[in-house]
């Protein structure tokens, strides 16, 4: 029957529900499942080797902790790996934790133009099971963007403020709820403990600093950026997607500028956040591929084909054929150059002795002299057909240089007596 095995020592954070991990903030409360100790005994705990203190756990008569035991954190603890311990008399469990750093959040346009773009960074917002948190950004109990933390809880954006936002107003970056806000009245669900809400403080202002940027722009592209409501004479920087990039450009006395930078390879979405003279204005700018240009079909000029070449002549066939015992002679049509090819074969299969295997039988294959009269020299098995039978159907081919192959048939006989 399967079986699981219960870890002495279990830690998370009670938040609605609990919500097991080891990963942990300074100075947060930590709430502890444990078993396996000495029965109805006090617990001391310790912080790799420090006491912690106040601890009010006592185990039950089962060696059991009680629901909803709990310890703090110190809150100068240091990010980095830690070990807590509990002790009953000579029984002590371990456990490893992760603690980081608190969680920040900064907002680089606090001046904005209503319904202007706000531009953000957070850092930290790691949960306890060790992940990125998902990150809401509120204003006025409204969601402008959800952002997904990377594995070192860090996240960046942008976001358009309502148009009918009062100045001041405050920007939040809520962590461990949905991105989406429950029902006026309604209790939250934390999904993802601990929750952290860092406020940032935002004015209002018709007269912010505010750019003007393409929406897209091809990949490797310049686009022309222009700003107006900076500090007057100022010499202008800017970031894409947090990374710096190259504007030459300086406002003028009014606080206006324009100036080009280059979009980088990578496609994607992006924030293009400008400053100068102490303000601060941001836009997102989309990277797109290039296209792929493709180089026109070209037909390609027809070409005269070459004359067919003329067929080679035929070479000259027999007219007729004597056999004799160990030879065969033929009379050709035309006189053949001397290493002229001649093979002769059977016209059908015959057999060479009254049991034997029916087979095409080779009577000559030869080389032979110049002339229209070649006389070829039987084969052994020509030699033995030809001394069962007088007379023999064959097929000659004679292949002379520089012409055709050509094919006879003919009836070839052995008179009486040779």
């Amino acid at each position: 029957m399967p079986f699981t095995i219960v870890p002495n020592l279990r830690l998370g954070i009670q938040a609605g529900t609990f919500h097991e991990g080891t990963t942990f903030r300074p100075g947060v409360t930590i709430t502890v499942l444990g078993r396996g100790f000495t029965p109805n005994t006090s617990v001391t705990a310790t912080l790799d080797g420090a006491p912690l203190a106040p601890v009010s756990i006592t185990t039950d008569a089962e060696g059991a902790f009680p629901n909803l035991s709990q310890i703090t954190l110190p809150a100068g603890t240091a990010p980095g790996s830690h070990t807590l311990a509990f002790a009953t008399g000579s029984v002590t469990h371990t456990a490893s934790i992760t603690v980081t750093a608190p969680p920040t959040a900064t907002l680089h346009t606090t001046v904005v133009r209503p319904g202007g773009t706000i531009a953000f960074d957070v850092a930290n917002f790691v949960g306890v099971r060790g992940t990125g948190q998902k990150v809401a950004v509120v204003v006025n109990e409204q969601v402008l963007a959800c952002l997904q933390a990377d594995a070192q809880g860090r996240a960046s954006g942008a976001a358009t403020i309502p148009a009918g936002t009062a100045s001041p107003a405050t920007v939040r970056f809520n962590a461990g709820l949905s991105c989406v806000l429950p029902a006026p009245g309604t209790p939250p669900v934390v999904n993802d403990a601990p929750p952290a809400s860092i406020p940032q403080d935002l004015t209002i202002s018709a007269t912010a600093p505010v750019i003007v940027a393409p929406a897209t722009g091809e990949a490797g592209s310049a686009i022309t950026v222009t700003g107006d409501g900076f500090g007057g004479s100022a010499a202008v920087s800017a970031t894409y997607r947090g990374i710096p990039i190259p504007i030459a450009a300086t406002t003028d006395a009014q606080g206006h500028f324009a100036g080009q930078i280059t979009l980088p390879e990578s496609v994607g979405d992006g924030v293009l956040l400008v400053s100068a003279g102490g303000g601060s204005a941001a836009t997102v700018v989309t990277v797109v591929a290039r296209p792929v240009v493709v180089p026109p079909v070209v037909d390609p000029v027809p070409q005269p084909k070459p004359a067919p070449a003329k067929p080679k002549p035929l070479s000259p066939k027999p007219a007729k054929g004597t056999l004799t015992r160990t030879s065969l002679t033929l009379t050709l049509r035309a006189a053949v150059a001397k290493g002229t090819s001649v093979n002769v074969v059977t016209r059908t299969k015959v057999r060479l002795t009254p049991k034997g295997k029916p087979r095409i039988v080779t009577l000559a294959n030869a080389k032979v002299a110049k002339g229209k009269v070649v006389r070829l020299t039987l084969t052994p098995q020509g030699r033995l057909l030809v001394a069962r039978q007088r007379t023999v159907a064959v097929t000659v081919r004679v292949a002379a240089k520089d012409k055709r192959t050509s094919t006879t048939i003919l009836s070839v006989r052995r008179p009486v007596g040779k």
